[in-house]
């Protein structure tokens, strides 16, 4: 997932896990790890509740995430 350039997956991994809830950030995810404002997510082991409720959890990190620029972007999958 592609988030507004301002958006430090780094950083916003930190807060994720507060909530329950985890993301590989894009800069793991390359090999000079410049791409901090993309992230990865995997659901394939978890019921349908708990999906929902994950998937409940990061759109509110990331609307707050977003709401930082005034003129954010949705993200782009």
């Amino acid at each position: 997932m592609t988030l507004p350039h301002h958006v430090n997956t780094d950083e916003l991994l930190i807060q994720a896990i507060n909530q329950d809830i985890s993301f590989l950030p894009g800069s793991m995810c390359y090999v000079d790890g410049v791409l901090h404002n993309q992230l990865r997510i995997s659901f394939s082991y978890l019921s349908d509740d708990d999906l929902a409720q994950g998937v409940r959890r990061l759109c509110t990190l990331l609307q707050e995430a977003m709401q930082s620029e005034p003129h954010s972007h949705s993200p782009t999958i």
